[in-house]
This record gives C-alpha cells, structure tokens and sequence, in this order.
C-alpha cells in the first residue's frame, strides 16, 4: 500500500442538523477523532457545512454529506483493490514473457488472489464503504 494520506485518520460520522422552518439548513459531516480524543476546541472538527443554495436541496446535502463521512472508507477499499488489481496484472506479465510462469501456474495464482482471503477482505471493506456513503450503514 502506498504511503498514510495526510487528512484526519477515519472513521468519520455523519451528524445532520438540519432547521427547515426558514428554508435553510445545514448539513455536517463530522469526524470523531481516534480515541474520542477532541480537537483543540474541544469538539467536533466540522468537514462541511452547506446552507440551501441554489436549488439544493435538503436531500442532495445530506447525500453529500453522507458520502463526506464514507471518504476514508472509499479511499482505503479503493486502494486494496487496486493493489489487487496491480498484483494479478503483475502474475500475467510473468505469464506472457518468455520464460514465465506457464498457464496452468498463472490461472492457479489468479484464482488464488482473486478468490482469496485478501479480495473477500477488499471487496468487504468496499461494499462496506459504498454502503456507508449511500446512507445504508
């Protein structure tokens, strides 16, 4: 895997206030930080926070909000199956140059990563980080 990202490590939660009586609202993704340790103002670091424009509404900022609060989870199931996909492409180059890895031995290390432990992992933690960031977790 490639080097920690910079941002606030996950995992984040979504916290939706919203005051519909004057037609505004606000949206907020907000991140607990791990530990429950608190920022140095003692709450929540605010990721967004939106008020109706434009046309937008109540429904297209929360969505936003939820998929705020799945990035991380995006990012890092993203990323596992991205080394997955490197790792089969690097078994069917040792496939196709001359004396590589035969057919039988490529489809059996092909089988093997993308059948195995690791992909149901990877898969899981992204189904997981879709669902989150639809609203479905």
């Amino acid at each position: 895997m490639t080097d920690q990202p910079k941002w606030t490590p996950g995992p984040w939660v979504l916290n939706i206030r919203a005051s519909m009586g004057d037609a505004t609202g606000e949206i907020v993704a907000e991140i607990e930080p791990p530990n429950s340790a608190r920022d140095y103002r003692g709450d929540i670091t605010r990721l967004q926070s939106c008020c109706h424009i434009g046309g937008i509404g109540h429904e297209e900022l929360t969505a936003n909000a939820k998929l705020i609060a799945a990035a991380p989870d995006l990012y890092f199931g993203g990323e596992a199956q991205t080394d997955i996909i490197r790792h089969a492409q690097a078994i069917l180059t040792q496939y196709l140059i001359p004396d590589g890895i035969d057919g039988p031995e490529a489809i059996n290390q092909l089988l093997g990563l993308l059948n195995g432990p690791e992909q149901r992992a990877a898969q899981a933690a992204w189904d997981a980080a879709f669902a989150k960031a639809r609203g479905q977790a």
